[in-house]
């Protein structure tokens, strides 16, 4: 009976023991199965914490491109603040001085006719600039010289209704007599600088065009040909289309 007993003891040690084998081994197999699903899931957050980072990148990159003012090119009529169908106010201008250059058709540098681009943009800081637009309105506009400002969307309302009262400016009223100026105006050594300036348009406060021009010490221009004027000008062009 000993035996007997001793002989069922070890047959159920051994059921045990196996039982133990195979519930560890299942254990074992599942762990090893669940490995590449975390892996799957770790590559998947790596993937999505890179599209993210391009993403951002991508968004600040462009944000960067339009907060980049583009550059305004010297003689060209740039619209501001126009409205959606809204016809310009000022179509094309014509800006004469006084001081150098010749009036002589076709080649005088006071006689380039009314245009969007080719508007004379090189002048002496005294000397006088007559305006000639094309525009359909009447009266209500003026024009105003200020320091150059390479963003245009700070040209608003705001803007001129904070100009000081040295700013020069002048009202443009149509002329009784066809070809006659507009208005004219220059600015007092005295008090502004050489260098760039817009010349900003307005109805009532509001910015509706400008032209970039640059003005000149007293004798800075002086003694050169319609030609060299032109060149100068030509120069001036190109430098700025080379910056956008």
């Amino acid at each position: 009976m000993k035996k007997i007993l001793s002989a069922a003891l070890s047959a159920a040690m051994l059921l045990s023991l196996a039982a133990c084998g195979k519930k560890d081994s299942t254990t074992d197999s599942q762990t090893t199965a669940a490995k590449p699903e975390t892996t799957a899931s770790a590559a998947q957050t790596t993937g999505s914490s890179a599209e993210t980072g391009s993403t951002a990148a991508s968004a600040e990159n462009g944000t960067a491109a339009e907060n980049k003012a583009e550059p305004a090119v010297p003689g060209v009529l740039y619209q501001l603040n126009a409205e959606e169908g809204e016809e310009p106010f000022i179509k094309g201008l014509s800006l004469i001085g006084n001081s150098v250059g010749s009036s002589d058709p076709g080649t005088g540098i006071n006689s380039l006719p009314v245009s969007a681009e080719n508007i004379r943009s090189i002048f002496l800081l005294n000397e006088w600039i007559s305006f000639y637009p094309d525009t359909e309105k009447t009266s209500g506009l003026s024009v105003y010289a200020v320091p150059h400002e390479e963003k245009a969307e700070t040209l608003v309302d705001s803007f001129i209704a904070a100009l000081s009262e040295d700013v020069v400016r002048t009202e443009l009223r149509k002329p009784e007599e066809d070809g006659s100026e507009w208005g004219s105006f220059y600015l007092n050594p005295d008090t502004w600088q050489p260098g760039y300036y817009d010349l900003v348009f307005t109805s009532g406060l509001k910015p509706v065009a400008r032209v970039m021009v640059k003005l000149y010490p007293d004798g800075g221009l002086e003694g050169k040909s319609d030609e060299e004027l032109k060149q100068i000008m030509n120069s001036e062009i190109a430098a700025a289309k080379a910056k956008s």
